[in-house]
């Protein structure tokens, strides 16, 4: 019984007091990374320390923000070269033990195919979310936004993916941000006190671009990987602002919504964090599934 208790409570998100502001967290850039991140001195991140922070964390709304299920690494990824699908099974299962409420899906997520992602992500509960990203006829793969409400504030997330340097044949398309604000006019009519927040790993003058189109005040999480990662809110002119947590699960990102002066805070997680919870026990059984194939591949190629 002691057993069966664990197993359902380990890795259980707190639910937050009403008191106080709106507490929103997120990642950004995951990119596949399972394990730590960083030197020895340096040692960062990590999915079981996601999963221990979160169970002792509450907040009002927990997301991610892409790209999450691709790695920037490709053979050298922590995601311990398992078969892609498996990584993105075993990511998604631990995104929905902590209560992820959606996603914002990247172009590097679809490599190899638009479809093939679907379907390794098939068994989905949390809302995927694209603004750009569409099939070749047009037609959306993914939700275009996700509207929250929460106590008196409402939220508008709208999910924008970077350009890629290169793309060869596909079974999806990127269409231009003015395009797509086109296409999302009426939502944006139908929520005019909402907060807009931009999700997306855009490079500065793909965020500077978009602010440009952008009427009404708004907040970019996301970024390039190799940008330097802000420790509060970066202006992006008068109306507009930007941060990113720490990229390949070194960090978490928190808004503290309060509508007088909204705050961002990183946070790394750190070595004691550590803790043995269900998050880690799907990184093992990654790993062994992994080991098997190897001796399996080494006995049939002898």
């Amino acid at each position: 019984m002691v057993g069966i208790f664990w197993i359902l409570t380990g890795c259980k998100t707190l639910e937050r007091s009403k008191k106080g502001p709106v507490v929103l967290m997120f990642q950004n850039g995951v990119g596949l990374e399972f394990g730590q991140a960083g030197c020895s001195i340096l040692d960062l991140g990590g999915a079981s320390r996601l999963c221990s922070f979160l169970d002792s964390n509450s907040s009002d709304l927990f997301f991610q923000v892409g790209p999450a299920f691709s790695s920037p690494f490709l053979d050298q990824s922590e995601a311990l070269n398992a078969p892609i699908s498996e990584q993105r099974k075993t990511l998604l299962k631990i995104w929905q033990k902590v209560n992820t409420q959606f996603y914002s899906v990247d172009a590097k997520d679809l490599t190899p195919s638009l479809e093939g992602f679907l379907s390794d992500t098939a068994d989905r509960k949390l809302t995927f979310l694209s603004s750009n990203l569409k099939r070749l006829n047009g037609s959306s793969p993914f939700e275009t936004y996700f509207y929250k409400k929460i106590e008196n504030n409402e939220f508008l997330f709208l999910s924008f993916s970077a350009q890629l340097k290169s793309k060869g044949p596909s079974d999806w398309k990127m269409i231009s941000f003015s395009e797509a604000l086109a296409q999302l006019e009426p939502v944006l009519i139908q929520y005019p006190l909402a907060q807009i927040f931009i999700l997306g790993s855009l490079t500065p003058s793909e965020r500077a671009a978009l602010s440009k189109l952008l009427a009404r005040p708004s907040y970019f999480l996301g970024g390039a990987l190799n940008e330097i990662n802000p420790t509060s809110w970066s202006s992006l002119g008068k109306r507009h602002f930007w941060a990113k947590a720490a990229d390949l699960g070194r960090g978490i990102g928190l808004i503290y919504w309060e509508s007088s002066s909204p705050r961002f805070v990183a946070k790394s997680l750190k070595k004691e964090m550590d803790a043995t919870n269900q998050c880690s026990h799907w990184i093992e059984g990654l790993k062994k599934r992994k080991a098997k194939k190897e001796v399996f591949l080494r006995v049939f190629s002898r």
